[in-house]
């Protein structure tokens, strides 16, 4: 038999898109929220936010998978380009981060 080894991250949301995390039985959050997420991969990762908090889904992805412009992922505090992220990889206790950009002049 084959054992399944789940691989935890954080994924952690600013005040502004945690109180998009509103479903699944949780209280709409009025600050910063850390959300445990099980995956290797960003398809396993993006595909549960989806599945579990599609009113942030909406808000974030542009297309399954893949975040909107305005939208930036980091990784265990470094900036990822924007893109394509399907190559990532996630080990056990990385830390994910799914921002705003915001430019200035």
């Amino acid at each position: 038999m084959t054992e399944v080894i789940l691989t935890e991250v954080t994924l952690t949301l600013p005040k502004r898109l945690a109180a998009f995390v509103s479903n699944g039985g949780l209280p709409a959050l009025s600050g910063p929220a850390s959300i445990p997420l099980q995956g290797t991969t960003w398809a396993e990762i993006a595909g549960q936010i989806a599945d579990r908090f599609p009113d942030l889904a909406r808000r974030v992805f542009c297309q399954p998978c893949r975040l909107s412009a305005g939208f930036a992922l980091v990784v265990n505090d470094e900036l990822m380009p924007p893109g394509d992220h399907m190559s990532l990889a996630f080990r056990a206790g990385d830390q994910l981060y799914i921002i705003e950009v915001f430019a200035g002049g």
